[in-house]
């Protein structure tokens, strides 16, 4: 099976802090592409997944066919991000044994 990788650009707007992109109050964007492990190809129509350590429901993104993927208005916490498409092994980023 294939493996994918997971390119992330954090924007923050944090209490105005460092300012990349002002998504809204105390959020951040969070955008990225999926591509192949090892490779630049893109995997259009990945699913990203964007899970709170907190107990609340995941945001869930679909990447266009050039891999790319955004979250908006992203409040703070700690995030596990999880990109899913057929064919690939699933991959996390973020996520810790406890």
């Amino acid at each position: 099976m294939n493996r994918l990788g997971v390119m992330i650009v954090v924007e923050l707007a944090i209490s105005g802090i460092l300012v990349a992109q002002r998504a809204g109050p105390e959020t951040a964007a969070i955008t990225g592409s999926v591509q192949k492990l090892d490779s630049t190809d893109a995997v259009g129509g990945a699913f990203v997944e964007l899970r709170a350590t907190s107990p609340a429901p995941p945001l869930i993104a679909a990447a266009d066919e050039a891999g790319r993927f955004a979250f908006r208005e992203v409040p703070p916490g700690e995030y596990t991000l999880a990109a899913t498409h057929p064919g690939y092994v699933r991959t996390e980023y973020g996520s810790s044994s406890r």
